[in-house]
């Protein structure tokens, strides 16, 4: 758990370093969604549960990601994960959970919330 978090924050860095992403992470609360996505990782590690939770998606929804935006954010991401070697089959399920996520963070594509966490 501790090199899955250590990427979490690792990621959430990039991302706050990123000039494409950062804008529209500005006003979200990084702390809350790095414990999201953590969790949501840890739960994959030891299951078959979704890599990344409802709550998570929720907490990404309105942010004013494009197509381009999500699929940075997913590079990153997977990227970040990589060198922690979890294995082939979750790196699978975070690509398929991010294939489930897209109608519902892109903007445009699902319903967003307009609210920021």
């Amino acid at each position: 758990m501790t090199a899955v978090r250590a990427a979490v924050r690792r990621f959430y860095r990039l991302v706050e370093l990123d000039q494409q992403l950062a804008p529209h992470f500005m006003d979200s609360d990084l702390s809350r969604l790095a414990d999201a996505l953590t969790a949501g990782l840890v739960d994959a590690l030891h299951s078959d549960a979704p890599a990344l939770p409802v709550g998570l998606v929720a907490a990404h929804r309105g942010l004013g990601l494009s197509e381009d935006d999500y699929d940075l954010l997913g590079h990153l991401l997977l990227t970040t994960l990589l060198p922690l070697r979890l294995g082939p089959d979750l790196l699978i399920r975070v690509t398929a959970g991010l294939t489930r996520a897209r109608p519902q963070v892109v903007t445009g594509v699902g319903e967003p919330s307009g609210e920021r966490v």
